[in-house]
């Protein structure tokens, strides 16, 4: 998944940058961050409720997207 901003002069570019926090970070500095902050969201899942909850399976099911769109980053 590439997400596509406005450049300057009006043209679609990919996003290379984000800014997060008001720091600007490269887009996979970004999505390592949001994997390691689901991965502790599916540990404290799994602690609360099991492993095999709902609740448990959906955010992995989220983890797994964030995990994929590194990956295919990288190709």
């Amino acid at each position: 998944m590439t997400n596509i901003g406005i450049d300057n002069d009006g043209s679609e570019q990919p996003i290379q940058h984000i800014q997060w926090g008001g720091s600007i970070v490269d887009k996979d500095t970004a999505i390592q961050v949001k994997i390691e902050l689901k991965r502790a969201e599916l540990h404290r899942a799994s602690i609360r409720y099991g492993l095999q909850s709902e609740e448990a399976l959906k955010i992995s099911q989220e983890l797994d997207v964030l995990l994929n769109e590194f990956n295919n980053s990288k190709k």
